[in-house]
């Protein structure tokens, strides 16, 4: 019951911090994260004539847009 009121974190304030320590705690953490996501990134290198990535799944989705069957009229279809 105790453990459901207790805040997760505690401030700055209580280790004698200045209230700012949070936030660039905060600014840290988001930057580590955005740098750790960048890094998983494939690194590419651009070859002339060569198609990108996105190119090529826009092929692949517009070969498997082609190849599935028209919609099917239940309007117009005769019940057996």
């Amino acid at each position: 019951a105790v453990a459901t009121v207790l805040p997760n974190s505690d401030h700055p304030e209580a280790f004698g911090q200045h209230t700012n320590a949070e936030v660039a705690s905060q600014i840290r953490e988001a930057r580590m994260l955005f740098e750790t996501l960048l890094s998983l990134q494939p690194q590419v290198v651009a070859v002339q004539g060569k198609k990108t990535t996105e190119e090529e799944v826009m092929e692949m989705s517009t070969r498997v847009l082609e190849q599935l069957p028209d919609k099917i009229d239940y309007q117009s279809t005769v019940k057996i």
